[in-house]
């Protein structure tokens, strides 16, 4: 067996859509509504990869985003799931530094993916109460407190990058959508060449 090559180069045209977005602003839940309308579809998860991180630089940055490994690590984890994955891939991550975010889709764009970045925007107070009312760790009721606590801390880095994600690709507002609406309005990015999402009449 020949030993995964150096430079990975995916397969031509093969999509990766990153869904990007506040922390629990639904990114996930769209990316697993994805996978089932389209069972091509495999859902890569770079939480995983810092887990990794972390694990083996117990000492290195407290946010695994701020470690370079990280950063190369996901592109090439994707290029390498890519042997054996050949549909597309949706990547639901919050990245709200600019810098961390154009790392990152330069460099799974020079392993060959049809990379395609989408945000789910939900504004404010929406987002406080899905924070406020998401059961996801309710039988750990400290862990709960702190994911919560968490996710609102991060939810002031959101407002700021809200100001230049759309550089990066469409910005939908999912604030009145349920969120089955919201993964078949973005399902169209998975196409080659990319249908215009239908969501975007919504946006503001």
């Amino acid at each position: 067996m020949n030993p995964v090559p150096d430079g990975l180069v995916v397969r031509e045209q093969q999509v990766l859509l990153m869904i990007n977005g506040p922390l629990g602003g639904g990114k996930t839940t769209c990316a697993h509504l994805l996978q089932a309308m389209r069972h091509d579809v495999l859902v890569y998860d770079p939480e995983a990869v810092g887990t990794l991180v972390r694990h083996q630089l117990p000492g290195a940055a407290r946010d695994y985003q701020d470690t370079r490994a990280w950063r190369a690590l996901v592109p090439a984890a994707a290029a390498a799931l890519a042997l054996d994955h050949p549909g597309p891939f949706v990547m639901p991550m919050s990245v709200l530094r600019r810098t961390y975010l154009e790392e990152i889709l330069q460099r799974l764009d020079g392993h060959g993916f049809a990379v395609r970045h989408v945000t789910l925007h939900t504004a404010p107070d929406t987002l406080l109460r899905r924070i406020v009312s998401d059961t996801w760790f309710d039988a750990d009721a400290e862990t709960a407190a702190r994911v919560r606590r968490f996710r609102q801390r991060r939810a002031e880095d959101y407002r700021a990058a809200h100001q230049w994600l759309s550089d990066f690709g469409e910005v939908l507002d999912t604030t009145r959508q349920p969120v089955c609406d919201v993964a078949a309005a973005v399902e169209p990015l998975l196409d080659t060449p990319p249908r215009t999402p239908s969501l975007r009449r919504w946006a503001p």
